[in-house]
């Protein structure tokens, strides 16, 4: 009996134990979790404010990888998630982007719509890139929504007379801070673009024609209907389709008159119709068009770079010195200025004076991937091998690591250290990711075919060379290269047909 008892009560101590060990292990377990989630909350509110910070400090690369973790952590944060889609987007939109960064930005952008799906502005960015890509159907999707929303915002929103419709949706986003309106003409315009790039060239035109107040079936502009505000590229794409789908150059020519006719006094439209003869390979008429907006205008950026274009497509250097040097005056933060003054340097053949903008235009605008490329290939003209290597550094920081970009500059760092062999292995790495640029892709080649010379691979050097050919049947490099290969291949009279051509 005794021992009975014993044991009876040895088991209810062993209970009254077990119970106390999983509560204190239950409550350990649960302080951890919570403590975890603590931690990682605060810590994912550090990520994104050090994003902010490297992205004010020009490195979107850095500020891209936080983001990324950031959202990771906290995937319910939609507003965070936006501004980082639109990062991912800027990366996609730069010069050196590959396909991998157009690919996540088309995927993070989806993403980012569907999380904030009353965002407009986001939205339209979305289709502006899947435009630009070739997804003309998808993009029109998108702007379908939009014009739909933009039509039910201004009926309750109509604007005044005298007003914009850019003032009417302020007005209607001051009533609500979270709205991001964005304007009907841009819409429908894009829009347009939309239809004429799935070859639905009626609708595009309807819709242009209706921006501007003309009637397609009669060939006249309505007198009772004004053009839209802001609608001076709807003259334009209207013009090019009846020019070039609908073979009526006599109505395009009506369309075109009407634009400067009606908006006399604005240089934009100037402008539109300076880029039409220019694309037409007009200049006179293209520089007539850039003076009249200079005249009304002659303090506007896009006004002075037009005419300093211009003038380099003259060959007038002194004409485009004059004008980049008001522009840097008057625009200091204006990219487009720095650019233009470190081509004329180029021009000049002067890579250090050109280096010298570059330079003083990065301390203004850090990290601009544009003025980084421009800044590298400068370098490479001086040989400054290890001002290149900082240079790229801070490309990395823009761009990231992935960017052909890159790639291609490093290349041509190991090319200038002669380091054959490098060389060609990292330009076999980079040729696949330029695939949707012939520029990139032929001179990824031109440099290929480089470096099977110098390590005497001539069948490869030839195949280089002549994949540059097809392409580019006037490229004196690549004709210079496949007759060097085939003199190494023992076939002169081959060469000989080659120099004649390049004589």
């Amino acid at each position: 009996m005794g021992s009975r008892a014993g044991i009876a009560i040895m088991k209810q101590v062993n209970v009254r134990l077990v119970l106390i060990l999983v509560t204190l292990f239950v409550g350990g377990v649960l302080g951890v979790y919570f403590l975890h989630r603590f931690q990682v909350t605060r810590n994912a509110g550090s990520l994104a404010k050090l994003a902010r910070l490297r992205l004010s400090e020009g490195k979107n690369g850095e500020a891209l990888n936080l983001f990324s973790r950031y959202v990771g952590y906290r995937p319910d944060d939609k507003e965070t998630y936006a501004e980082f889609a639109r990062l991912v987007l800027d990366r996609a939109e730069s010069p050196g982007a590959s396909r991998g960064d157009i690919s996540r930005a088309y995927t993070i952008l989806e993403t980012a719509v569907r999380r904030n799906p009353e965002d407009d502005s986001l939205r339209q960015r979305l289709a502006g890139f899947q435009m630009r890509i070739g997804r003309f159907g998808d993009a029109r999707e998108h702007l379908q929504i939009l014009h739909d929303r933009v039509g039910e915002r201004d009926k309750q929103n109509p604007p005044a007379p005298d007003q914009k419709p850019a003032d009417a949706a302020d007005q209607a986003a001051k009533k609500d801070a979270s709205a991001k309106p964005v304007d009907r003409v841009q819409v429908d315009l894009l829009l347009a673009r939309s239809w004429a790039g799935t070859g639905n060239f009626q609708e595009a035109a309807t819709l242009a024609s209706e921006l501007i107040g003309f009637d397609l079936a009669k060939k006249a502009f309505d007198p009772e209907r004004k053009a839209a505000a802001g609608s001076t590229e709807a003259f334009i794409l209207l013009a090019a389709i009846l020019e070039e789908k609908f073979k009526e150059p006599a109505t395009a020519d009506k369309i075109l008159k009407e634009l400067v006719s009606a908006n006399a006094s604005d240089a934009q439209a100037w402008l539109a119709m300076a880029r039409w003869h220019r694309q037409r390979g007009d200049l006179v008429a293209a520089k007539k068009d850039v003076a009249e907006a200079a005249k009304l205008a002659p303090d506007d950026a896009d006004a002075t770079r037009a005419g300093f274009e211009i003038a380099l497509a003259e060959k007038d250097i002194a004409g485009a010195e004059k004008l980049i040097a008001k522009g840097r005056a008057a625009f200091p933060d204006d990219e487009r200025m720095v650019r233009g003054a470190a081509v004329l340097a180029m021009q000049r053949q002067d890579a250090k004076a050109a280096i010298q903008v570059l330079e003083e235009g990065l301390e203004k605008l850090p990290g601009r991937p544009a003025l980084l490329l421009m800044l590298a290939d400068a370098q490479m003209q001086t040989n400054e091998l290890t001002s290149i290597s900082q240079t790229i550094g801070k490309l990395k920081d823009a761009l990231g690591t992935s960017s052909p970009a890159i790639g291609l500059l490093e290349a041509r760092v190991l090319i200038a250290q002669q380091r054959w062999l490098q060389a060609k292995q990292k330009l076999d790495r980079v040729r696949p990711l330029v695939a949707g640029s012939d520029e990139l892709t032929r001179q990824v080649d031109l440099y290929l075919g480089q470096c099977y010379e110098q390590l005497g691979q001539f069948d490869e050097q030839l195949e280089a060379n002549r994949r540059v050919l097809t392409d580019d049947p006037t490229s004196l490099a690549a004709r210079v290269g496949a007759a060097s290969a085939l003199i190494a291949a023992g076939k002169p009279d081959e060469a000989l047909g080659e120099f004649e051509i390049v004589a």
